[in-house]
């Protein structure tokens, strides 16, 4: 039985956390998406092809995952605790909320 957990978590808490912990930031969304705006330091595996690039994201650090607004990111979140037994965080709101708070990125501000 699996006994994995997803947990939304603002981003309020993820830029918080970012600095102050070692976590592991994946962002889920497409190529196109990605070259446009990013957080800094995110790893970049567009969710189809998580199951072929899994194990690029470390399992000795917190895993956060975003995409856009949410969805994808819970996606890849269930999926990999799944397959690793190990709680995940999904970035509540996505890259929509990461900009409403003013975060920094890389690329463009207009998603």
């Amino acid at each position: 039985m699996n006994t994995c957990q997803v947990s939304d978590l603002l981003p309020l808490w993820v830029d918080k956390t970012a600095d102050e912990r070692d976590i592991c930031l994946v962002d889920v969304r497409s190529i196109e998406e990605w070259n446009q705006c990013h957080v800094k330091d995110a790893i970049h595996i567009p969710l189809p092809l998580l199951p072929m690039r899994c194990d690029e994201i470390t399992a000795d650090k917190p895993i956060y995952f975003i995409c856009l607004s949410g969805g994808r990111s819970a996606q890849a979140a269930q999926w990999l605790g799944a397959q690793r037994e190990q709680d995940m965080t999904n970035v509540a709101g996505g890259m929509h909320a990461w900009l409403q708070m003013g975060y920094p990125i890389e690329g463009e501000e207009d998603i």
